[in-house]
């Protein structure tokens, strides 16, 4: 018994050394191409957003934004409906695997983000580089005839591939796809998928000539208990900000579904009062990718109202 036992056991571990051979293989290999396909969306969602911020601050094209916000409602009633859930769509999708994500959403986001940056809505670039990079890798589903398990895997690392090409940052692009199947936990067998696309979708956005804004700290304060005291209680402070944009981005959405029944026409109505609220205020800072102002706070102390501003616009901008 005991020979049969050891014959058992060499030929198992055997086995398991194979097999963990083989998904490691397999996996590496589908994280190159997730971060060439994601490094290379990203690099074209970064050169197209630049050259949209670039034209908005040459020609001053305010006055044309809801002429913008009803082409894109006008383009998603049209052309997007499958899609226009944009990243709940991608959630529930990695939570209850049903479809294959249209590859309209790519294109679709795309030309929408450029359309809202240059007639200078407020807008970010993370959900357009998550989108993008997931609509474009949920090809290889089929393609490699992937099982549900290995899809969520292929999803989760197509978000981290996607966050850390467009903002170059491996490491929290890898936590953020890692984190977004349960808040709070991890899938432990996806750390390497998510990382090593993280990784090389930063360096493929790099070898395109597209770089990030770099935002340089002056000083770094030493580690003291009033340092971590003072880092726990910011850090209650961005979640209670991160909650009340969410749900104020929610409210204003389903007040405009409530009050207003053809879909194309929220955007424009939505896009005039943004340029009316920016006639209001007499500045451009709280609108775009708000990068200016974001280098500006590690130089000098901003206003304190700064922040509710930049929800407003963008709450409103999106919702």
């Amino acid at each position: 018994m005991g020979k049969w036992n050891q014959f058992l056991n060499r030929h198992l571990v055997g086995a398991n050394w194979l097999r963990a051979t083989f998904n490691l293989v397999k996996w590496l290999s589908i994280s190159v191409t997730l971060g060439i396909l994601t490094g290379t969306s990203s690099a074209a969602l970064l050169g197209v957003l630049d050259w949209a911020t670039k034209s908005r601050e040459t020609h001053s094209l305010l006055l044309l934004l809801p002429v913008g916000g009803l082409v894109s409602g006008l383009m998603y009633h049209y052309l997007g409906k499958s899609v226009e859930a944009g990243n709940n769509l991608i959630l529930e999708e990695i939570h209850d695997p049903n479809q294959v994500i249209p590859w309209q959403m790519a294109p679709l986001v795309l030309v929408g983000t450029t359309i809202a940056h240059i007639v200078g809505a407020s807008a970010g670039r993370e959900g357009t580089a998550v989108q993008m990079g997931v609509a474009i890798v949920d090809r290889l589903t089929q393609l490699l005839r992937l099982d549900a398990g290995d899809r969520k895997m292929l999803l989760m690392a197509g978000i981290s591939g996607g966050i850390a090409s467009v903002f170059g940052t491996p490491l929290g692009g890898m936590v953020f796809g890692l984190e977004v199947l349960t808040v709070g936990s991890f899938r432990h067998n996806g750390i390497f998928p998510c990382l090593m696309t993280a990784i090389i979708g930063d360096r493929i956005t790099l070898a395109w000539g597209l770089h990030r804004q770099v935002y340089r700290v002056p000083i770094v304060p030493p580690l003291t208990i009033w340092g971590i005291l003072t880092a726990i209680v910011a850090g209650i402070a961005f979640g209670l900000t991160a909650w009340v944009f969410a749900t104020l981005s929610h409210q204003i959405s389903d007040y405009f579904k409530t009050k207003i029944s053809y879909p194309p026409l929220r955007p424009l109505i939505g896009g005039g009062l943004v340029a009316i609220a920016i006639q209001l205020v007499g500045t451009t800072k709280y609108i775009g990718l708000g990068i200016p102002t974001i280098v500006s706070a590690f130089q000098t102390q901003l206003s304190p109202w700064d922040f509710l501003a930049k929800i407003g616009f963008t709450t409103l901008s999106l919702g």
